[in-house]
């Protein structure tokens, strides 16, 4: 029995019951043009159905809608939106990236700032999922090369989430190893706190980027500071490996 598109749509609207919106899902799985699953203009009321059968799609039978997946992150408040991000998350790097940078570029020209966010945090934890100690090492290495290209390093100053935390410390670090003293000269002071345990993952990478940072100068204040807070704060392990960092000879 063949059921049309405005059937599968009156099945998908969340005013259904449970049972009624997962037989819309199922059938909404068998349509081949997947373009009329994409945010559509009928009714908002169908739209985290819809996007439950997109996300169930490879990523070659997306690879086609992707300009136009990405224009779901516009309101991360949309039904469906976080499913979306948490599909594009898993896409392969050779589909994710150029839809990823011609969205970006769009929502830079637009001025649309909600969705550049979106985008930019998409990306950071894009990253994240990459450099992640778990992943093989060609992926991390990749994930490392991508982080290269921001100019930014607080979305890897010893992230503490819910998913990723010391499990991408150590690559975190290098990443910010590679960056030019320029980037790093604002987050001397976070820096500095990596040491407090030099058990941490990164920790020595952040000790030895500290210790190449050119201007000693700027670099012993802020140590200074350092020592000053971890004295009042009674950390002496702290307070010995700020001692590592090789500032003035005062």
């Amino acid at each position: 029995m063949n059921i049309g598109i405005d059937k599968i749509f009156e099945y998908l609207s969340w005013n259904n019951s449970d049972e009624i919106q997962k037989c819309g899902i199922k059938l909404a799985g068998n349509i081949k043009n997947l373009s009329v699953l994409i945010m559509p203009i009928e009714s908002k009321s169908i739209w985290e159905n819809c996007a439950k059968v997109l996300v169930n799609k490879s990523d070659d039978e997306l690879s086609l809608y992707l300009i136009n997946i990405f224009e779901w992150l516009k309101d991360m408040n949309w039904p469906g939106a976080d499913l979306i991000y948490d599909r594009l998350l898993c896409m392969s790097s050779e589909k994710f990236l150029p839809a990823h940078r011609y969205s970006l570029s769009v929502a830079k020209q637009t001025q649309d700032c909600p969705w550049e966010k979106a985008l930019n945090d998409l990306y950071v934890e894009y990253i994240f999922n990459m450099i992640d100690w778990s992943a093989p090492a060609r992926i991390q290495s990749q994930g490392i090369s991508l982080a290269n290209d921001m100019k930014t390093i607080i979305p890897f100053l010893q992230p503490q989430t819910a998913e990723y935390s010391k499990n991408i410390w150590a690559n975190c670090a290098t990443i910010i190893f590679q960056k030019d003293d320029e980037i790093l000269r604002p987050h001397l002071y976070k820096l500095m706190e990596w040491l407090k345990d030099m058990n941490w993952p990164g920790a020595n990478t952040i000790l030895d980027r500290l210790n190449r940072f050119s201007d000693k100068k700027e670099l012993d204040i802020v140590k200074q500071q350092c020592i000053i807070s971890a004295k009042d704060s009674f950390d002496g392990v702290w307070e010995n490996n700020l001692k590592k960092i090789r500032t003035l000879d005062l």
